[in-house]
């Protein structure tokens, strides 16, 4: 298993790097949400949950990262997914995994007292 983008060949790295550039510029400057926000093929549970780890890995604020999370609870997506996704987000930026582990927690906490 790939443990950091060390490990990934350079053409490769040349992939992740022009998609996750994809992801900032969707995320910095969305202009037609519609677009963006229409069911097809991926699903509203599968985009929400990639909103979410794109949130992670971007190292977005505590509040847009609970945001996605709830998104992501209120489209049906389960605990497990979301962990998953928060596992796979940390593993792929290389960002602290204590402090956004505790925001995604502190987030689905929050939304099962609400529920």
């Amino acid at each position: 298993m790939l443990e950091n983008m060390n490990d990934f060949p350079d053409q490769e790295k040349q992939q992740i790097d022009k998609i996750c550039e994809l992801i900032r510029e969707v995320l910095d400057g969305i202009k037609n949400l519609d677009t963006l926000t229409k069911e097809d093929t991926l699903g509203l549970r599968l985009k929400k949950l990639i909103a979410l780890g794109s949130a992670i890995a971007s190292q977005r604020e505590r509040d847009v990262i609970a945001s996605r999370v709830t998104d992501c609870l209120e489209a049906c997506a389960t605990h497990d997914e979301v962990k998953e996704v928060l596992r796979q987000a940390i593993l792929m930026a290389e960002i602290p995994a204590e402090t956004y582990t505790r925001i995604v927690h502190d987030a689905i906490d929050a939304f099962e007292s609400q529920h």
